[in-house]
């Protein structure tokens, strides 16, 4: 059984490279009090440099990041060890890339077709220490 998690408010860092759906997360994820979006931005070198130095708890990554890929920044991250839990969000859904994503270090696979509510549980999953994969993709399939 996993232990349930204290009551506080988890920062967020957004970064899609579609200005309509970041401001769209930031308004949704603003919207709900457990979390506090620090900022939001539109390409990876950007995203990388946000959160090495904001340490949010939670960062939301475009599957298409401009100018460092997005696979780029999670491998970046898991080589200096931070903590920051990554939700990739993606309109792919091909095994090969989920595959990639997880292996590299994602937490969650979430894709952009997916209704709000599977975006928060991809963020209470991760906060309790397991790996969420989108419902909508076949799970059995991914591994067999």
């Amino acid at each position: 059984m996993v232990p349930a998690r204290a009551p506080k408010t988890y920062s967020i860092l957004l970064a899609h490279n579609l200005t309509l759906l970041r401001e769209g997360l930031v308004a949704l994820c603003g919207a709900e009090p457990q979390y506090h979006v620090l900022n939001g931005c539109s390409d990876g070198a950007t995203a990388l440099r946000l959160i090495e130095s904001q340490k949010p708890d939670i960062a939301v990554l475009d599957f298409n990041l401009t100018g460092l890929s997005t696979l780029e920044i999670v491998l970046k991250l898991g080589k200096a060890k931070a903590s920051t839990r990554i939700v990739l969000l993606s309109a792919r859904r091909d095994r090969k890339t989920v595959l990639e994503a997880l292996r590299l270090g994602v937490n969650a696979f979430v894709l952009e077709s997916d209704p709000a509510h599977y975006l928060f549980a991809a963020f209470a999953s991760i906060l309790d220490g397991t790996v969420y994969i989108s419902p909508s993709l076949k799970f059995n399939q991914l591994f067999s």
